[in-house]
């Protein structure tokens, strides 16, 4: 559910029957707040989304919403730009496969491979909230999903 979530009319695996569940389920609300634990680190954070833009990318409307709801989270780490990062990413695993005469298909060269459930929600015009709550074993962690709602 952290990739490629977008409905489908030809389901090919698990996932994209997940997807044509979950996605409705999405775009039928205005919010979500995901809620995560980490395999290294160790200080919870919460990611969000981009600048309001009309782009192709991510176009979004709700960036203020989006921050003052993640300022509420009680974390104090933020990350952004993630759908954008993962789009350069791409881009440069693309041209890498072209100048080695590669093959470039795949999921791994199409930049909505980056799109999990936040850049589903938002794509439907609504914002989400990735909050990650700690690292996977951390005491700590559920009560930071706890506290923030």
């Amino acid at each position: 559910m952290n990739r490629n979530l977008t409905p489908t009319t030809q389901p090919n695996d698990f996932e994209d029957h997940v997807a044509n569940w979950l996605c409705p389920l999405l775009k039928a609300h205005d919010v979500l707040l995901d809620l995560h634990t980490f395999h290294k680190g160790e200080k919870p954070f919460a990611l969000f989304g981009p600048e309001n833009n009309e782009g192709t990318l991510q176009p979004f409307a709700h960036a203020r919403a989006e921050r003052e709801l993640a300022l509420r989270l009680g974390v104090t780490r933020f990350v952004d730009g993630w759908l954008e990062t993962y789009a350069k990413g791409v881009k440069n695993r693309v041209a890498y496969l072209q100048a080695n005469g590669l093959p470039s298909q795949g999921l791994n060269t199409d930049p909505r491979y980056g799109m999990g459930t936040t850049e589903c929600m938002r794509s439907f015009g609504g914002y989400s909230i990735t909050l990650e709550c700690g690292q996977h074993e951390a005491p700590s962690g559920p009560f930071v999903g706890l506290r923030s709602h």
